[in-house]
């Protein structure tokens, strides 16, 4: 089940970030992390199996470019390959394509989810080294609607 982010939810999200931490985070993400999730509560979303978070993803539309984002996908490694993060990006994509001033849609991601994205549909459109954090490049993907 997809449902909505609540803030009693951090704490689960906060382990399943730690578990992939540092295979596709750097650690010191994780500080962003809990302010992408204050200050996005309701663009953000968990997949729940009974009691249990196994993922989370959120959305965002930008309307001074008529983009949508998403961003930070996080999975318990333990279920990946279970379809829940491609679920979570389908429910993004349709969430962001509900409003037709979205022109594009894009995620900011490094090189370890870069495969995950393009199996989505994503486009890469440009790299920068070591933005993340060293070892961890930024890589920009998009998908023009």
């Amino acid at each position: 089940m997809i449902r909505t982010y609540t803030p009693v939810d951090e704490e689960q999200l906060l382990v399943l970030l730690r578990l992939n931490t540092p295979k596709y985070f750097a650690p010191e993400e994780e500080e962003d992390f809990v302010g992408y999730l204050g200050k996005h509560t309701d663009e953000h979303f968990v997949w729940e199996e009974d009691g249990k978070i196994l993922g989370c993803a959120g959305c965002n539309w930008y309307p001074d470019s008529n983009d949508g984002r998403v961003a930070w996908f996080v999975v318990d490694p333990k279920t990946q390959g279970r379809g829940i993060g491609m679920g979570l990006l389908n429910y993004c994509l349709d969430q962001l394509k509900t409003n037709p001033a979205t022109k594009k849609i894009i995620v900011r991601t490094s090189q370890f989810a870069e495969g995950f994205f393009a199996k989505g549909g994503f486009v890469t459109e440009r790299r920068e080294k070591d933005y993340w954090s060293p070892g961890y490049d930024l890589v920009l993907m998009t998908i023009e609607l």
